[in-house]
């Protein structure tokens, strides 16, 4: 008898919503939605559906579980420094040193850049080649 109640009371909430949907009624949608879901018009869960709160409860539990659960599985290593793990730096010379820029390169660069675009989104290009 149970799950025939069930069955009828899916097939009625499925019913309404498609006759709310041929009449565009959105307002009507979310209230047999929130109806099926046992939620209460002010968006609260009805009291009498104790047992949502609960899954609600083992739901956050759950996810609030996952970073500590997965650093107690991970494998302490003494000595071992965050800084092992990084790739080899540069050396300093060479993030420290600059190509030459000749004032030709600029000017080319400048040339070949098309009038319809501005740089610095304010100044036109045709400030710069002049």
């Amino acid at each position: 008898i149970t799950k025939l109640k069930k069955c009828d009371k899916r097939q009625n909430v499925i019913n309404d919503l498609q006759e709310k949907s041929k009449r565009n009624d959105l307002k009507g949608i979310w209230k047999t939605i929130k109806l099926a879901s046992n939620i209460s018009p002010t968006g609260n869960p009805q009291t009498n559906n104790i047992s949502s709160v609960l899954d609600a409860n083992k739901f956050n539990e759950h996810f609030t579980n996952i970073g500590p659960t997965l650093q107690s599985k991970i494998p302490t290593h003494e000595n071992v420094s965050y800084a092992d793990f990084l790739s080899p730096t540069a050396t300093d010379a060479k993030m420290y040193s600059f190509d030459v820029v000749l004032e030709s390169s600029v000017c080319d660069f400048i040339k070949s850049i098309e009038n319809n675009k501005s740089v610095f989104s304010c100044i036109p290009i045709k400030i710069f080649k002049a």
